[in-house]
């Protein structure tokens, strides 16, 4: 059975409907450094549409910021 990372303990992605229960992987709970109002704002006019949309260095460089 998959196990999901414990970040998504502290999110509203747990609180979905699932038709299995959710397991997560052992260890202690991650708490994002970043609300989605982060998120939203550093990626602004990024194209999520289809891979490959927007360029790999920028983007590279806005997750690596995020996750310091």
């Amino acid at each position: 059975m998959a196990e999901a990372s414990t970040v998504l303990a502290t999110t509203t992605v747990a609180s979905a409907e699932t038709a299995r229960p959710l397991r997560y992987a052992a260890g202690p709970t991650i708490t994002p450094r970043h609300d989605a109002a982060y998120w939203d704002r550093v990626t602004a006019g990024f194209n999520f549409a289809d891979a490959d949309q927007m360029p790999p260095r920028l983007f590279n460089q806005v997750i690596r910021t995020g996750l310091r």
